[in-house]
């Protein structure tokens, strides 16, 4: 197994389960917000914060990482998917921006806010969380796709030059 093998393997196994896990929020915690309190919202989201703050760095830095050493090699090879996997890069790339923009300072005031006096204007606080966390969920299920798109395509009418 070289170089190539791995890289993809990890790009897409690392893109697919940071996409999930987005996604994932995406389908549960804005539909539950109407049925919660201001304060159950600050503690679910602050339970949230905590887990996705370890978890989410090494996917997607494992994902931006491999999905570059991937795209690079399929470059350097002249193989025609190396502008999907880079086009699946910028995605994830995006998203870390993001993420380190306007998600972890959001998340650190998240952490200030106490359950029992949650802010008296929670909703709009925490909006532009959700319409650039809506952003990220779409870029990362892209970069997958992408991802996915070059993996079905090795070896057959494309023409990669994979192995």
């Amino acid at each position: 197994m070289d170089l190539l093998h791995v890289g993809r393997a990890v790009a897409t196994c690392c893109t697919g389960v940071a996409s999930g896990v987005y996604i994932g929020y995406r389908m549960t915690i804005p539909p539950a917000r109407p049925q919660l309190t201001p304060g159950a919202f600050v503690g679910l989201l602050q339970s949230v914060h905590q887990r996705a703050a370890s978890t989410l760095p090494p996917l997607l830095f494992g994902a931006l990482l491999a999905t570059a050493t991937w795209a690079a090699i399929l470059a350097r090879r002249g193989a025609h998917g190396a502008w999907l996997v880079a086009l699946a890069g910028a995605g994830i790339a995006g998203t870390i921006g993001v993420t380190y923009v306007i998600h972890l300072p959001l998340g650190q005031e998240l952490q200030t806010w106490r359950r029992d006096t949650p802010p008296a204007d929670l909703d709009a606080r925490w909006a532009p969380w959700e319409r650039w966390h809506r952003v990220c969920a779409w870029l990362l299920f892209l970069a997958f796709v992408l991802q996915v798109i070059v993996l079905a395509g090795s070896g057959n009418a494309w023409h990669l030059r994979l192995d």
